[in-house]
């Protein structure tokens, strides 16, 4: 039977915020800012990951342990337990949590097709018996890839709670392991990374160089306003994102610079009207102008777009919407697979 009788709490109960540094802020134990950077990281590392394989994960798993293990038990029992999910061939990640009652949680994520029948048996083959181990698991399909692992890593994630919309969901869910444990908080079982994890970093982090880059770019960010207000659904982060990474397009910057020549265009009768060249009635007789309200003053930008534009709107539609909100299930980007949601404020 397993018991640990040396009286160790092995999360932290009023963890550090920050503290002065002349670097940004890692670890999982050290701070809270830190264990948020680290939990942003790897969230978008498994996200990128999920891109890379072209197919979803395709089941969760908790696997709550009911006793207080000592460091060193917690660790040993995880790895042999590790070991036989690789007989079973399970490929998958793990990241594991204290709780309150002082137990160890472990999150898994599947990353081959297996059945349940298959994943259950690996489980209570590769577990202690109940007996010596008492422990509860949950099986099911992942419903949102996206929320899941966010949630795993408990990362910085708006959303709902008790229904009032807040910026960190997660907040009151996350525990910090003590420092100096010795106790890993996450690992992979078999081939899960399709690249090595810091090759995975540095794309994500070369692509938001790239979109930063491009709303540096003369128009691009006049040009997100102006497609914003014609789309106000959709959130003005996604549409920077897509506008930025793809800012040295040819579609783009034609794009941008037909709004910057005629930033007041809009649609009327199938005409194309700007601020120079006011629509003259045929009732205004010979030579009358006509009134300034119907003319010369300045008209509040609508969002419609040139005519010759009207191409490039369908396809950001195209980008925006299916590559953006559809995106989270199917893998499948345009180029960019980072919707706004992956970077919390």
């Amino acid at each position: 039977m397993y018991c640990s009788a040396d009286g160790i709490q092995i999360f932290q109960d009023d963890p550090l915020e920050w503290r002065p540094s002349t670097f940004k802020l890692k670890g999982w134990t050290d701070t809270v800012t830190g264990y948020l950077y680290e939990a942003n990281k790897l969230s978008r590392c498994l996200w990128e990951n999920r891109r890379l394989m072209d197919h979803d994960y395709s089941w969760e798993v908790t696997v709550n342990i009911e006793a207080i293990l000592t460091p060193k038990q917690i660790t040993e029992t995880w790895t042999k337990v590790c070991r036989k999910f690789r007989k079973h061939g399970v490929v998958a990640f793990w990241v594991r949590e204290p709780s309150l009652s002082n137990h160890c949680s472990y999150h898994l994520i599947i990353k081959n097709n297996i059945s349940r029948e298959e994943l259950v048996a690996a489980i209570e083959d590769s577990m202690p018996s109940r007996a010596k181990l008492p422990y509860h698991k949950h099986i099911e399909r992942i419903k949102s890839q996206w929320h899941y692992v966010r949630y795993i890593t408990k990362a910085k994630t708006a959303g709902f709670v008790d229904g009032r919309q807040v910026q960190d969901k997660y907040q009151s869910k996350r525990l910090l392991f003590a420092s100096k444990l010795g106790l890993c908080k996450q690992g992979r079982i078999g081939d899960f990374w399709e690249k090595p994890p810091s090759e995975i970093w540095q794309g994500i982090c070369d692509k938001e160089a790239r979109i930063a880059k491009g709303l540096e770019q003369n128009g691009i960010r006049d040009l997100v306003n102006h497609v914003h207000s014609w789309m106000p659904g959709v959130s003005e982060r996604m549409i920077e994102r897509q506008l930025g990474y793809h800012a040295e397009s040819e579609a783009v910057k034609r794009w941008a610079a037909e709004l910057e020549k005629d930033p007041w265009s809009t649609a009327d009768n199938g005409e194309l009207l700007t601020r120079n060249e006011p629509k003259v009635s045929e009732s205004s007789g010979s030579g009358q102008q006509p009134k300034e309200s119907e003319s010369t003053q300045t008209r509040p930008d609508t969002g419609h777009l040139p005519f010759s534009g009207f191409a490039t709107v369908i396809h950001w539609l195209w980008n925006i919407f299916v590559g953006g909100l559809l995106g989270q299930r199917s893998g499948k980007f345009d180029e960019d697979p980072a919707p706004v949601w992956l970077h919390p404020p």
